[in-house]
């Protein structure tokens, strides 16, 4: 009975072959019916088990292409779930290429209006500002690339004969071309500190590297508070909040853009 069970199997596999692999687009499509699926659930219960079927599909296609679009429905489905520290996370990782997305702006600024610890941030971090940071590195390599291929058109031009280009606009499109080099050379000289959120619901912050040192404020932090990175130490990190101050956090309580 043994032998005749082995033999109906290895003839179901001849006839039927191995399953074939879905491909990442399958992947994505199964992940957005089951997000807007959840969207229209009315069972809290069912909506969560739904969403996060999503979230399984979407986070194993963006481990091996972590693109922005795929950020932010991983943003957006964390949000439905209730987390907002990962929620943060990814629409901070999308940012970096999706910055001019409105849609993305409003959804980062509906998640830090929930989020539980409000810091006033220190105004004399005025480098963290700079127009140069607000634009991802992507665009700002093409913005140069371009301003380069028209400043040497116009150039090669005005050579020729071909257009009567004034002074003042050589002038104006090569101090533009400069900006744009240094902006994209600054990133390469002086790379930008590294940013991160916590995820964990809330976190005791230390003075220092580990537990028994005494607790830095008062109250802990709790998710969705982002950090600049001062510095990691084995497990633990020591960042710096909005408003200026510093504090060490377990590195599992937290995760980098």
């Amino acid at each position: 009975m043994r032998q005749l069970t082995s033999l109906l199997l290895l003839l179901i596999l001849f006839f039927t072959g191995p399953a074939q692999a879905q491909s990442p687009a399958e992947i994505i499509s199964e992940a957005h019916a089951l997000f807007h699926q959840a969207s229209d659930e009315t069972n809290p219960a069912t909506a969560k088990n739904l969403y996060s079927q999503a979230l399984l599909r979407y986070e194993q296609v963006y481990r091996d292409q972590p693109e922005a679009r795929l950020a932010y429905n991983i943003g957006n489905t964390y949000y439905r779930l209730g987390d907002l520290g990962r929620a943060l996370v990814n629409y901070r990782r999308a940012e970096q290429e999706l910055a001019a997305d409105v849609n993305l702006q409003h959804n980062l600024a509906l998640v830090r209006s929930q989020r539980q610890d409000q810091f006033a941030p220190n105004n004399r971090k005025v480098e963290r500002f700079n127009l140069h940071r607000s634009l991802s590195l992507k665009l700002r390599t093409h913005i140069f690339l371009g301003l380069y291929v028209a400043f040497w058109l116009a150039a090669v031009l005005w050579y020729r004969k071909r257009t009567p280009l004034p002074t003042w606009m050589a002038a104006v499109l090569l101090l533009a071309t400069l900006l744009a080099f240094t902006s994209v050379g600054l990133d390469k000289v002086q790379p930008p500190a590294k940013e991160g959120v916590i995820v964990t619901p809330e976190i005791m912050a230390r003075q220092g590297d580990g537990r028994n040192y005494q607790a830095a404020f008062a109250s802990p932090l709790h998710s969705g508070t982002e950090f600049v990175l001062v510095q990691k130490r084995d497990y633990w990190l020591q960042i710096e909040l909005a408003d200026g101050r510093q504090c060490w956090i377990p590195s599992r309580s937290a995760e980098l853009i």
